[in-house]
């Protein structure tokens, strides 16, 4: 993910901030890729909403809202096209995350109290696993000094304070 504001994914009543971009796949397999004027927080010049709901086939991956600089992203895209729409086109996995995030680990992970992990094949949810790890402990002291450069320590990785 780049420094862009993250999507937003709904599952179950709750509103996950996206890791990935699915829809990129999508215009990867165009014949022509239409672009996007880029904006601040987005680079690809486009925003979309997510949700994960009961279609024909099981829990499906939806592409519920899309908003760019043009008249009707949507149909630029998609030609006659209705939202909600399947992202049939999407086979992957998906990390959507709830609350402030932290860092743990060595090499440090970032990571989020509530997060969803979700495979889809063919927007077709196939496996997902909902995690609580607030039982993670932060990053040491000691994991710290060896993630970061010296110069980057503050004084307690100095001095060896107690965490």
């Amino acid at each position: 993910m780049s420094n862009d504001f993250a999507e937003h994914l709904h599952l179950d009543g709750t509103v996950y901030s996206l890791h990935a971009f699915p829809l990129n796949d999508y215009l990867r397999s165009l014949p022509s890729r239409p672009r996007f004027p880029a904006r601040p927080g987005c680079s690809n010049g486009y925003r979309a909403t997510w949700e994960v709901a009961w279609g024909a086939s099981g829990r499906v991956l939806f592409l519920t809202r899309l908003t760019a600089p043009v008249d009707d992203p949507c149909a630029l895209l998609f030609g006659q096209c209705e939202l909600p729409l399947a992202a049939t086109w999407f086979s992957g996995m998906l990390r959507g995350t709830l609350g402030p995030q932290r860092r743990t680990g060595y090499p440090p992970r970032t990571f989020s109290d509530d997060e969803v992990h979700l495979e889809i094949v063919s927007g077709r949810v196939v496996r997902e696993w909902l995690l609580d790890l607030r039982a993670v402990p932060e990053q040491t002291d000691d994991e710290l000094r060896l993630s970061l450069p010296r110069f980057l320590w503050g004084q307690r990785l100095i001095d060896g304070s107690a965490d």
